[in-house]
């Protein structure tokens, strides 16, 4: 039976609703008029779409079905029905009716290309590239199908043309927020991390809340290390999905990633509440402990992971790094001896087995695995150890160096560089021409200090070289060769002059002059457990007025400045410590240094000045555990923690073993 005016009337008014997407405004009228006409096959047959729209599938399916068994033949409700299907996943049903749409109508591009989303989804790459390739044949500049296509190609993990299919959809609809989305998940797997983010940045500005771009946005921030964000994003996902485990987790890892390990424990809990069988999430949950120096409840959680998931190898590196710190350094390597053993290519197993070898002083293997460094996740999104940033190659010993240049750049922190620019001296006595990259705070120091090297700031540009090198891989080649650690008894010295001014401002001295550094860098991945609270020093502080206390340390915290000003017997120099040349030469004046380990004591080292160093109970690699000197600065005396956190041990220690009151 025809429809009446007035039917056909609400028909015109939902239709224009339908047209311009607004689907909930459109299905009143349809219903009206469905009401009155169930059998209508338009009425039938634009219901079901507006329902399906709004994500009503079995409705949809139903509506749909029944408005194909009033006319078998039409292609528009054969193709929706199949549609429905695919929404429902079912594909491969969906894919007859697409058959029969196309059997009808073999011109209609958006038929191969939906049919082409079906066989994608029954793992048919090929077969469906060929139904985007018709319709594109058919559409050119059909944006659907050119997504379509990037897809199938991204999980053929063929990304550059995944990249370039994106693209091409893109430029036919700047503002397709899916496609937009696509390009991000392929910059991403091409580690061009800040690209990816400024794509899923664009498809999050059309779907704030679409969970496919999501989850990219939230794995691309991790390898931004942008960790506050990453938390907000995470937040925002968790709307979508409450209580989702691999969001918990996601969440957890960023807020470890700020020192916020209370929290991080918190997230990590909650997914494994979610998910009380994953392994990850009880991995993480003892890498947040192990942060919170709670080496046996991280030593707990991560065997626990590896009862869950005997292959995860990460558990076994993990746990690794908590038996080092609990001194255990023999089964620190079975442990991950066993990591590798189940993943080879494991890049922080390797690394994690190279501070165990150093540590063991395997110097010759320990470097060689340490180079691993450079290929863990972060590192090579980073682009820190790239080499393909230089044409030059990567030089690590086994060509002649005699004659050549060969350009060295500074490496993690200040402390390290003024460690290992040792071996940029040792490189230049071999007869080549050294140039070194170092942090601008360092750059005045070691260029007065190593006239054979040409020593030049982190930003500037290099003069041409044949050869580069970042710094903490110098020692491969120098041991590789079987030398010995170069010049440990001293390197760099105070310009004369500025040595003499700081001797000056010092000034009278009633016994001796001892320096003070208790905390470093607080964004130090270990700051929580090498620095001590200043209280501590307070007993060895106000015991021995007969020193001269100052405070050798340049960034000293709000808190310990008020504290600090409770003790006159303390000097304060750090407004005048410009850079570490300035340190050098206060250096100088000293009889003594007592530090925990950070730059400033590197510094002492590397000047041959008498150091005493305050050291937390695992200790590192360059540290040795059963000794009182180290064989990196013969004018180093080391404290070790005797348990774990026992600061006032070790300060008790040192009280002792200073020189009687004159």
């Amino acid at each position: 039976m025809a429809l009446n005016r007035a039917q056909r009337d609400r028909m015109g008014r939902g239709w224009e609703h339908h047209r311009n997407r607004r689907y909930a405004e459109a299905e009143p009228f349809y219903r009206q008029v469905f009401a009155q006409a169930p059998d209508d096959p338009e009425v039938v047959h634009l219901l079901g779409v507006v329902v399906l729209r709004q994500g009503r599938t079995d409705e949809a399916l139903t509506l749909l079905g029944k408005a194909a068994a009033l006319v078998p033949g039409s292609v528009e409700i054969q193709n929706d029905l199949g549609n429905a299907l695919k929404q429902a996943d079912r594909p491969d049903e969906a894919l007859r009716h697409y058959d029969a749409a196309l059997a009808r109508a073999p011109e209609r591009g958006e038929i191969h290309n939906n049919r082409g989303s079906a066989l994608q989804a029954l793992g048919r790459t090929d077969e469906a590239m060929a139904c985007y390739a018709q319709a594109l044949a058919l559409k050119p500049n059909y944006t659907e199908a050119h997504r379509n296509t990037g897809q199938s190609l991204a999980y053929l993990r063929r990304w550059p043309e995944a990249l370039a299919a994106a693209d091409r959809a893109i430029s036919l609809r700047p503002t397709y927020g899916a496609a937009h989305g696509d390009r991000g998940r392929a910059l991403a797997e091409l580690r061009r991390p800040a690209e990816a983010y400024a794509a899923l940045r664009r498809a999050l500005d059309v779907s704030p809340y679409d969970v496919d771009v999501l989850r990219p946005a939230l794995a691309v921030l991790k390898l931004l290390q942008q960790h506050e964000p990453a938390c907000r994003l995470a937040d925002r996902l968790l709307e979508v999905l409450p209580g989702d485990p691999e969001t918990l987790l996601a969440k957890g890892v960023a807020l470890w990633q700020l020192r916020q390990s209370q929290a991080a424990l918190a997230c990590f809990d909650q997914a494994i509440q979610a998910a009380p069988t994953s392994a990850a999430a009880w991995n993480s949950r003892g890498m947040a402990e192990l942060q919170m120096n709670a080496v046996a409840a991280a030593e707990a959680s991560f065997r626990h992971a590896m009862v869950l998931a005997p292959y995860l190898a990460d558990s076994y590196s993990n746990l690794s790094v908590a038996l080092l710190a609990d001194r255990r350094d023999d089964e620190a390597l079975v442990a991950v001896d066993a990591a590798l053993a189940r993943a080879p290519g494991l890049a922080t197993a390797h690394f994690n087995r190279g501070l165990i070898l150093l540590k063991l002083s395997g110097y010759r293997q320990g470097w060689r695995e340490a180079e691993w460094r450079k290929v863990t996740e972060e590192s090579a999104y980073s682009g820190d150890y790239r080499d393909e940033r230089y044409a030059q190659p990567l030089w690590l010993g086994q060509e002649p160096i005699a004659g050549r240049t060969l350009f060295v750049y500074r490496e993690q922190g200040l402390g390290d560089t003024v460690q290992f620019i040792r071996y940029a001296v040792a490189i230049a006595a071999m007869g080549a021409k050294v140039v070194a990259a170092v942090q601008p705070p360092l750059r005045l120091l070691l260029a007065q200090s190593l006239p054979t090297i040409q020593v030049i700031g982190a930003d500037e540009t290099p003069p041409t070289f044949d050869f580069h090198c970042p710094m903490l891989s110098l020692p491969v080649a120098v041991h590789e060769a079987g030398l010995p650690i170069p010049m440990p008894e001293g390197y760099l010295h105070a310009e004369p002059a500025a040595a003499a001014q700081w001797q000056d401002r010092l000034g009278a001295r009633p016994g001796l002059r001892v320096g003070i550094a208790w905390s470093g860098n607080p964004k130090h991945r270990n700051d929580r457990n090498r620095s001590m609270p200043l209280e501590v020093l307070l007993p060895l502080l106000r015991q021995r007025d007969d020193i001269a206390w100052v405070v050798a340390q340049k960034d000293v915290s709000e808190a310990d400045v008020a504290l600090l000003q409770t003790l006159p017997q303390v000097a304060r120099y750090d407004a005048e410590l410009g850079d570490f040349a300035d340190t050098a030469a206060m250096l100088a004046g000293l009889d003594l240094l007592i530090s925990v380990d950070t730059s400033v004591v590197h510094l002492a080292g590397a000047m041959g000045r008498p150091a005493w160093l305050m050291l937390p109970y695992g200790g590192e690699w360059r540290w040795p555990r059963a000794a009182v000197t180290t064989e990196w600065y013969t004018s180093l005396r080391l404290f070790h923690q005797a348990a774990r956190s026992d600061w006032a041990g070790v300060v008790a220690a040192v009280a002792a073993a200073l020189p009687p009151r004159l």
